[in-house]
């Protein structure tokens, strides 16, 4: 848990090392329907799974660019509203930011997750355009690289329950730069905010409606040999 002047924060982080083959990243292949992300990481055969980023519920369409396998969801394009976590397909990993329109996708992404705002930028909090989400406190997911983009960080924050109070971006920022995170995206929050780590038995965090939500994507990590950190409940690193 982590003290800040609202209360005690639930934070949970899986950090995965990305080099020397050791883990690799899956995003949802295209689909018409939605599922858990419990559901996602066990069909899949995943250790660590989270949800993804933001869509339209009616037209069941991710917002910003996805790719899983090299495929591109039908509909999915970058655009200056979103960014995206990209792996190619020699492992490497980075963040495109929002402002970054990348068209055509190139061919050597394999994975792609689109998400908003940048909250990390170059190891510092990144400013957005007026407050709107970024101040407002919620129940919180993001996904972020250091600065080599060899570690890929996935991070949830509890909020809207008694032992876990919301946070805003800028305070998730501030959560994942005191991991070493360098380049972070925020990711679907609210109640769709779910953590699952198949050793642990599932869910490790507590989605605020009580129960799982299913969402339309997800990021997940098949891990290969040793390298991933699991999840822990943090202090930021003293100022």
């Amino acid at each position: 848990k982590i003290s800040i002047p609202e209360g005690l924060v639930k934070f949970f982080v899986v950090w995965v090392n990305l080099g020397g083959g050791e883990a690799g990243v899956l995003v949802t292949p295209p689909a018409k329907g939605v599922q858990r992300t419990s559901a996602f990481a066990q069909k899949n055969g995943l250790e660590v799974a989270i949800n993804g980023g933001f869509w339209n519920i009616k037209k069941r369409k991710p917002l910003g660019l996805v790719v899983s396998g090299g495929e591109k969801w039908p509909g999915s394009q970058d655009d200056d509203l979103y960014g995206f976590l990209a792996v190619s397909a020699d492992g490497r990993a980075w963040i495109s930011p929002p402002e970054e329109v990348v068209s055509p996708v190139p061919q050597d992404i394999v994975m792609a997750l689109a998400g908003a705002p940048m909250i990390v930028r170059d190891g510092a909090v990144d400013k957005v355009r007026g407050c709107g989400l970024h101040c407002l406190r919620h129940p919180r997911a993001a996904a972020g690289l250091d600065q080599k983009g060899e570690t890929l960080f996935l991070g949830v924050a509890d909020g809207r329950q008694p032992t876990s109070v919301s946070i805003s971006l800028s305070t998730l920022a501030r959560f994942m730069i005191d991991l070493g995170v360098w380049d972070a995206l925020n990711l679907d929050g609210g109640g769709s905010a779910t953590m699952v780590v198949e050793k642990l038995g599932g869910v490790v965090n507590s989605p605020c409606e009580g129960r799982e939500r299913s969402v339309l994507t997800h990021l997940g990590v098949k891990l290969g040999g040793a390298g991933a950190g699991a999840p822990q409940e943090l202090r930021p690193a003293p100022a």
